[in-house]
């Protein structure tokens, strides 16, 4: 018996040796449609990384720039290559993006349009002999540092002067007051006065050669009046002197 079942033995055992390669050939088979979607995943085109454009340009001291997602950093580094100054500073501001173009505009006027873009105001310029940029110094803060928050001392009290309420009566219309001027003394010049024109008789002829007794008294008498007061002077009556050389009957 041990002679039949060797060789059933045999058969059976090269059977089951044929009979693994094509198990195995079967097996990938089966599991090809729930292998097929990762396979479909994995040549999924990935996406492009973002373009950058990094173009710096200076012709007779004018800056003309074109920057698209750079950073900074990169740029400004590129534009002191160019225009021959130095960059000192760190800091995040180094890794902001950058996205602008401009064209023909001064060094100056560029690199301080770059550093607002990034909004960057703690910096620092520094000049040569020439007027020319010679150093840019940064002076930002990390992002990690948290700014000191200033004190404050506390505001003195104001001093409130206190003034007194105006009252809310009605005020009192005001009596007019009669003012009298005072008298003053008025000095009336005396009314000039007229002399009286005193008439005189004409004199009686005399004879020749012989003048009358009283014609010097009498004159020096007319002196005397006109310098005497004429309030004091009477009035005298003309009177008829008798003629020397003649009787009194005719």
């Amino acid at each position: 018996m041990s002679d039949r079942f060797f060789p059933v033995f045999l058969c059976l055992l090269l059977a089951f040796i044929a009979a693994i390669p094509a198990a195995a050939q079967k097996t990938p088979q089966a599991a090809g449609p729930d292998a097929a979607p990762a396979a479909q995943e994995d040549q999924e085109p990935q996406p492009e990384p973002p373009r950058k454009v990094l173009n710096v340009e200076i012709t007779n001291n004018m800056l003309s720039v074109e920057l698209e997602n750079v950073d900074f950093g990169t740029a400004i580094k590129a534009v002191a290559a160019k225009a021959g100054f130095k960059i000192e500073g760190k800091g995040e501001v180094f890794s902001r993006k950058l996205n602008t173009r401009f064209t023909d505009i001064e060094i100056e006027r560029g690199v301080l349009r770059l550093l607002t873009l990034v909004k960057e105001s703690n910096y620092m310029l520094h000049y040569d002999t020439g007027g020319m940029i010679s150093k840019l110094e940064i002076l930002g803060i990390d992002a990690s540092r948290t700014p000191s928050v200033p004190t404050r001392q506390p505001m003195r009290p104001a001093t409130v002067t206190r003034r007194p309420a105006a009252s809310t009566d009605s005020p009192q219309p005001q009596r007019p007051v009669t003012v009298t001027p005072s008298p003053r003394t008025r000095i009336i010049p005396p009314a000039a006065r007229r002399r009286p024109v005193i008439s005189r008789p004409a004199a009686p002829s005399q004879p020749a050669g012989q003048l009358p007794d009283a014609a010097k008294p009498q004159a020096a008498e007319e002196d005397h009046e006109e310098d005497e007061p004429v309030d004091e002077m009477p009035y005298v009556a003309p009177q008829q002197r008798p003629v020397p050389g003649r009787t009194g009957k005719p």
